[in-house]
């Protein structure tokens, strides 16, 4: 369902604010690949890694994912969501913790990122995000 985003759009200028719109034309899904090989810092402001690829759902052809490639031997690449992402300066700040990106369940990104894996993903950060907002840390029932 995500396909890889063409990187030969990079001349384009950066987006400043992240909210998912469609791809096509020159809108931000084209800006986004100049997020390609910045580094990515977590919403404390802990380093993540480095933009690896983007990927666009090939149904509404908004960007929806980000590969980040950690550097760490265990969690080589992992897979964050671009809602909620934002850039300061060079750096992308995404809207997640650190251990919360680098614990996400393992899925192969070769080169598009197959439905169930982006179910996967979309039920693990919405309840990363649940748990974040409750008081407790604890999933909110």
């Amino acid at each position: 369902m995500g396909e890889l985003l063409q990187e030969d759009h990079r001349s384009l200028p950066v987006v400043r604010d992240v909210a998912v719109t469609p791809f096509g034309g020159r809108d931000r899904g084209h800006e986004l690949s100049s997020w390609i090989e910045r580094r990515v810092l977590d919403v404390c402001g802990e380093p993540v890694g480095v933009v690896a690829d983007i990927y666009v759902d090939s149904a509404s052809r908004r960007p929806a994912w980000m590969a980040i490639d950690t550097g760490a031997f265990d969690t080589p690449t992992v897979i964050a969501p671009i809602r909620g992402a934002s850039l300061l300066g060079e750096i992308v700040v995404i809207a997640h913790h650190r251990r919360t990106v680098t614990s996400v369940p393992a899925v192969d990104v070769t080169v598009t990122l197959e439905p169930t894996h982006e179910r996967l993903l979309s039920h693990y950060y919405a309840r990363a995000a649940q748990a974040a907002a409750s008081p407790s840390g604890r999933k909110l029932t």
